[in-house]
């Protein structure tokens, strides 16, 4: 038995030594590409990220809110031929152009609202009508459809021969890089007794 054990040991001090090269495993996987798998929730997160941040600085400025209204009537709105104000329909319209709303005649536009999308034919966008009474002050919240580059205003005042009855303003500008005017806006309307005005402020 020891010269067994000898003779094995010179035999394999007499061996040359080969040094294995190969990468240490790790359950059924290289210990190397079990880390990365262990990494990769982590990768797949912050590249989902990523994509989040650079599709929302392309996106461009979000979506605006609801265009706030105000309504400011004067005590003599729709003065009768007596100077006394009473109650006056308005209607608040949305357009794609002003071609046909700056040309038409108040009578067009009523007494229903299929004639007043009749009259507009394709610039009208949509259309609301309101009731005002003498010195109110009133504010709504307009939707602004996305293709609405203008935003008119007709009021029905009685005496409309003598009355500036209509009013508009812009709402888009495409040559701009933020191109919605009204962004964090409001539209202030003034009705007058004969006269209608509105400005976009701040």
């Amino acid at each position: 038995m020891r010269w067994i054990h000898s003779e094995s040991y010179q035999r394999q001090d007499r061996s040359p030594k080969l040094e294995k090269r190969s990468m240490p495993r790790s359950g059924h996987g290289l210990v190397g590409a079990g880390r990365l798998g262990d990494q990769f929730p982590t990768l797949w997160f912050a590249s989902l990220m990523l994509l989040a941040l650079v599709a929302g600085c392309a996106g461009g400025p979000p979506e605006p809110k609801p265009l706030p209204l105000q309504f400011v009537a004067a005590p003599d709105l729709n003065a009768r031929k007596s100077g006394e104000g009473q109650n006056v329909d308005v209607m608040v319209v949305q357009l794609v152009d002003l071609d046909t709303f700056s040309k038409i005649d108040l009578l067009d536009l009523y007494p229903t609202k299929a004639a007043a999308e009749a009259a507009l034919g394709s610039s009208l966008l949509s259309i609301s009508r309101y009731q005002f009474t003498p010195d109110e002050k009133r504010t709504l919240e307009l939707q602004v459809d996305p293709k609405a580059r203008f935003l008119g205003v007709v009021v029905a005042y009685e005496q409309y021969q003598i009355a500036t009855w209509r009013a508009s303003l812009q709402l888009q500008d495409d040559t701009l890089k933020d191109k919605m005017l009204f962004r964090n806006k409001q539209v202030k309307v003034a009705l007058g007794s004969l006269t209608v005005a509105m400005q976009l402020e701040k």
